[in-house]
């Protein structure tokens, strides 16, 4: 795997990682959302081992992902979860405002298209049928962020 693959694979599982930590710092911020964040925590881990899996079937077609934005995309996203986790440490963050940073998180991931775009070079069908979960994942969790966020605001 060349070395702007290997950045890129290494950033897309270092921000589903950051994102599960947020959902624990929210957890233990909040704990009357206590279900809400569990939920995400234990499907952002299931996509930490997605993004495993996908970086394997991309050594095994040797994909390469050079040329493409999102390093510097995933780059962006990487600051703006490290700084929603420490906003929220410092306790800068009531529940409205964190459920506003997960939006904000997880539609980063959808708005840049990463997951159409990543599919056209993946040659195998499992690395593509993971990236079509994961894409979908996201989508569900946008949902249920913004529903929770907007449920928030309105009472």
């Amino acid at each position: 795997m060349d070395k702007e693959t290997e950045k890129i694979m290494t950033l897309l599982e270092t921000n589903e990682t950051l994102l599960e930590k947020f959902y624990l710092l929210c957890k233990s911020h909040f704990p009357e959302k206590k279900d809400f964040f569990e939920h995400l925590i234990k499907d952002e881990n299931n996509h930490v081992q997605w993004m495993k899996v996908m970086r394997k079937k991309m050594e095994e077609d040797e994909i390469s992902l050079q040329g493409s934005m999102w390093a510097n995309s995933l780059t962006i996203f990487f600051e703006k979860s490290t700084k929603a986790i420490l906003d929220l440490v410092s306790d800068k963050m009531d529940l409205i405002k964190a459920l506003f940073s997960a939006v904000e998180l997880e539609k980063g991931m959808l708005e840049k298209d990463y997951f159409d775009s990543m599919i056209s070079y993946l040659k195998s069908e499992e690395a593509k049928d993971f990236l079509i979960r994961f894409s979908n994942a996201t989508k569900i969790h946008l949902k249920e962020v913004e529903e929770e966020w907007k449920k928030e605001v309105s009472s």
